[in-house]
């Protein structure tokens, strides 16, 4: 058990009572930080979910940083990294009961405090400990991060509900990614708006687009210029996912099955997958590999999309294939098959990824002829992906049949660097480069 002077020590080490909180651990600044720092106003717990190495350590910090700029004195703030080695071997809710008893006394005695628990899902029992402290301090708040979203999502729901606003974290976004480079774009509005306003730095935005879908945007891994360590880095993060968000936390007997499931899955994004053929590939029941995709999804690792149908069985049916996405695409191509990326594939997922950062829960619709993403289910409005300025019939017929199933009046087709308006019926498709829809920040022009 850590002693009093221990944890006053590590403490210390994690928090700035008695300094500024230096610029190299606040980073670049993120977007969700800002929004948690304009929104959070109330009693409530925060809760920032994200797979692990995106970044949440620091959105913490930047969020601390920003409660001292609105005058909060650093003293009362509380920062603790429940990740940190030297806690390993008395994690517990009485660890933090002791960490909070030390710092009353040592540092704040009774002025409100901002308590953040990085990595919380280290201590079991961690939401019960937060529900107490929000009932014993109300004018306190409580920050926590977690690496699960499946973890984070139960617990909060059975313990804090109504008290708890939940943000996802990712990796950098493109437009953060370029913000990072010193890339300036003029943001704000749909693809279109941001491709006209931006249409003679098109080239500067394609060549970062390139990078970006060979590398990704963990944060780390954008500053690493050397392409080997880059590599090197991303294929340990895979490792570290695997290891300590998966095996540990669900006791993953069969490791070389999870292994393999993950790069097949990670070799397969934008493609439809079935647990009967992944089991059948991997030589494994169905049963079995579907309780591992589970725990690969919860690792915030790899998503699903589901099939789109006004029907919700046969949305859920598992007789509908779901399609794989990555979170980061520059992870993927670390540890997948092949030097040579598919682009099309890539530009997909950057696509999805960017659907869901705008709040979406992009599905697909497949009827002998597919649409990538249908994101509305009131108001269903077909989205294609076509990483290329010669656009196969396909993509067009693709949205023609969705369209006219469904009346929809407005659908989008992401290319390479086109810029179009169409008429298919009486639905309007806009034809928008994959950089500018990236950039943008709402889906569909007046």
């Amino acid at each position: 058990m850590l002693g009093r002077e221990d944890l006053l020590g590590l403490m210390s080490d994690w928090n700035s009572w008695d300094r500024p909180i230096s610029a190299t651990l606040l980073g670049y600044p993120r977007k969700v930080s800002q929004r948690i720092l304009d929104l959070a106003k109330g009693p409530e717990a925060i809760a920032v979910i994200g797979i692990r190495r995106c970044g949440k350590t620091t959105i913490l910090r930047q969020i601390a940083a920003g409660l001292q700029a609105r005058g909060v004195e650093p003293g009362h703030i509380l920062f603790v990294n429940l990740e940190d080695h030297r806690f390993a071997l008395d994690l517990g809710t009485e660890l933090l009961d002791r960490v909070l008893k030390v710092y009353r006394e040592e540092v704040n005695p009774q002025a409100p405090c901002h308590i953040f628990l990085d990595e919380a899902q280290a201590v079991p029992g961690w939401e019960k400990w937060v529900r107490t402290r929000l009932d014993l301090e109300p004018q306190s708040s409580i920050y926590v991060s977690g690496s699960s979203s499946a973890l984070m999502a139960s617990e909060l729901s059975t313990l804090l509900t109504g008290r708890c606003l939940v943000y996802a974290a990712h990796p950098f976004s493109y437009d953060e990614y370029l913000g990072y480079l010193g890339v300036e774009a003029g943001l704000g509005g749909s693809a279109v708006d941001i491709a006209r306003r931006n249409r003679k730095d098109e080239a500067l935005f394609q060549h970062h687009l390139r990078n970006y879908l060979a590398y990704g945007g963990f944060p780390r891994a954008v500053a690493t210029e050397d392409a080997d360590a880059r590599r090197q880095l991303l294929q340990q993060y895979f490792d570290d996912i695997l290891a300590r968000d998966i095996v540990f936390r669900h006791e993953v007997r069969n490791t070389s099955l999870l292994r393999d499931l993950a790069l097949v899955l990670l070799n397969n994004v934008s493609n439809q997958m079935s647990f009967a053929r992944l089991a059948r590939t991997l030589g494994s029941s169905p049963s079995a590999v579907q309780n591992l995709v589970g725990h690969i999804e919860e690792s915030l690792l790899i998503h699903t999309a589901r099939f789109f149908s006004h029907s919700m069985a046969e949305s859920v049916s598992a007789q509908k294939p779901r399609k794989l996405y990555a979170e980061d695409v520059g992870l993927r191509n670390a540890v997948a098959a092949g030097a040579t990326p598919d682009l099309g594939r890539l530009a997909e997922n950057a696509v999805f990824n960017s659907l869901t950062a705008l709040g979406t829960t992009p599905r697909y619709w497949s009827d002998r002829i597919e649409v990538d993403f249908v994101t509305d289910p009131i108001d269903p409005r077909p989205i294609n992906v076509c990483f290329s300025d010669e656009i196969p019939e396909r993509e067009l017929a693709g949205i023609e049949a969705f369209a006219s199933r469904f009346n929809s009046s407005r659908a989008l087709l992401v290319t390479r660097s086109t810029l179009d308006t169409r008429t298919i019926h009486d639905c309007r498709v806009d034809l928008v480069p994959l950089w500018a829809f990236l950039l943008s920040n709402s889906l569909w022009t007046p």
